[in-house]
């Protein structure tokens, strides 16, 4: 996370392309199945059988392939920035093919808080000395890969929230730049 001063306010960078493991974990996804559709191409023109049924499969399950490449892609270039001036929040949001920005008036806003990633029960199966069967690392993997640690707030009857994998104290920074910017106390301590 980065904060720069802008000239009507703040720019904090909640997420940057490849920065985090999710996101190297999506590119090296987007690039296993970039050269799988490579795979298919091949042995689909260039294989033993050169009839058409196993072309027209072949051609179709690389298109899926690429579309899955660039899906994948896509998500580990994501960036995210928040703009924070005296009148609104401006959510900023840019991958490869395409961006948002939405704007939130400062005044509407209200409950602004953090949502922690919720604590893991054991899995049932998990041995207490050692997870002998890797049921409970797992568990932890697919815990780890959910999108929680997020920033959230109450916004004309419906709850916003953006960001992914913040922690506490980025958000302490967050509410202090808004408190300082908005120059009210409009932050609800959790």
């Amino acid at each position: 996370m980065q904060i720069q001063k802008d000239g009507n306010g703040m720019i904090i960078t909640l997420s940057q392309a490849f920065d985090s493991r999710i996101k190297m974990l999506n590119l090296l996804y987007a690039l296993f199945f970039f050269f799988s559709g490579h795979y298919f191409i091949f042995r689909g023109f260039y294989g033993t059988d050169n009839n058409t049924g196993a072309t027209i499969i072949a051609t179709v399950f690389a298109i899926a392939f690429y579309i899955a490449s660039i899906r994948f892609f896509n998500k580990a270039v994501l960036f995210e920035k928040l703009q924070i001036n005296a009148r609104e929040i401006r959510w900023m949001e840019k991958s490869l093919f395409k961006s948002k920005a939405i704007s939130f008036d400062i005044k509407e806003i209200s409950n602004f808080r953090f949502i922690e990633k919720g604590t893991m029960a054991p899995h049932p199966l998990a041995g207490q000395s050692m997870d002998y069967l890797g049921f409970q690392t797992q568990e932890i993997m697919i815990s780890q890969l959910g999108g929680d640690n997020q920033l959230a707030f109450d916004y004309k009857g419906q709850t916003i929230s953006f960001g992914a994998d913040l922690y506490s104290y980025e958000f302490d920074e967050i509410k202090s730049v808004f408190d300082k910017e908005a120059g009210t106390d409009k932050i609800a301590d959790q």
